[in-house]
């Protein structure tokens, strides 16, 4: 979802806002349009395209089984807890542009920037 959609003053904008400020998921019933928006454009339409992390759930399955999205391969990455714990404790965020570092592979330029 591009970030011109969080600023829309519409009322799906608002509710977008409001969720992603608390830490929740983004509603399904903003979620799967955008979705299906994005994946309608020319550019997937001719190179395809990848979702990360949805669908999620049975509903977000279901959600794009009902917009006739049909993706044509799978792929599912597994990764162990320990591993996981590992890269968290590594990840830094630029409070100020919200850029995400690792610094096992970068150090941020500013020393302000915060976990």
């Amino acid at each position: 979802m591009e970030k011109n959609e969080i600023n829309k003053k519409t009322e799906e904008g608002k509710r977008l806002r409001a969720a992603i400020k608390k830490g929740q998921s983004i509603p399904d019933d903003i979620l799967g349009p955008a979705i299906k928006e994005r994946i309608d454009k020319e550019d997937c339409q001719i190179n395809g395209w990848i979702m990360e992390g949805f669908p999620a759930s049975k509903s977000q399955i279901a959600l794009l089984l009902g917009m006739g999205v049909d993706p044509s391969h799978v792929i599912i990455l597994e990764i162990n807890d320990s591993k996981i714990y590992e890269r968290l404790e590594h990840r830094r965020y630029d409070s100020l542009t919200g850029i995400a570092y690792n610094t096992q592979v970068e150090e941020p330029e500013d020393a302000a920037v915060v976990k």
